[in-house]
């Protein structure tokens, strides 16, 4: 209910901001005419003219704005993650040989990888020689280029 009720009240304001601005668009008619009553004094109606011409509102004419700072710090505390996360890589690595603490379990890491798996089952059928087999990116010493199983890549185009 309380979001219906900000509805309307939104609304409302709208409504009073284009009686007083006027719609800028051309095929918005307005069946309203500038209120006036009889009874009240001349003192009251330039009061009430006054207080219609010199309404203040925000007049957004159908656009947005964005802040250009909060849009810069967005991008540039974005840029500051990324750049993080790329020197503390380094920086740890570094320190934990350095230290020589958690090299069993980087290495652990690095060997159950996806690569390393691969490495592993072309090793068991016995296919190449390899390099780098505890390091990310296994090789084969003579540069072997293995060919998937012809069944599965048939069953994948299908």
């Amino acid at each position: 209910m309380a979001a219906l009720f900000d509805d309307t009240l939104a609304n409302m304001q709208y409504q009073m901001m284009e009686y007083a601005a006027g719609s800028p668009r051309s095929d918005a008619v307005s069946v309203v005419k500038s209120w006036t009553n009889s009874s009240d004094s001349d003192r009251d109606a330039a009061v009430w003219e006054s207080m219609c011409d010199n309404q203040r509102t925000r007049d957004t004419q159908g656009t947005l704005d964005f802040s250009i700072l909060g849009l810069s710090l967005l991008f540039g505390l974005g840029l500051y993650i990324i750049l993080v996360s790329f020197v503390l890589e380094l920086l740890l690595a570094w320190a934990q040989k350095k230290l020589g603490r958690g090299l069993y379990r980087a290495k652990r890491w690095e060997r159950d990888g996806t690569l390393q798996q691969m490495r592993l089952l072309y090793e068991i059928q016995g296919a190449g020689v390899w390099k780098g087999t505890t390091e990310d990116f296994p090789r084969t010493t003579s540069g072997d280029l293995f060919e998937h199983d012809e069944e599965f890549s048939q069953a994948r185009s299908v």
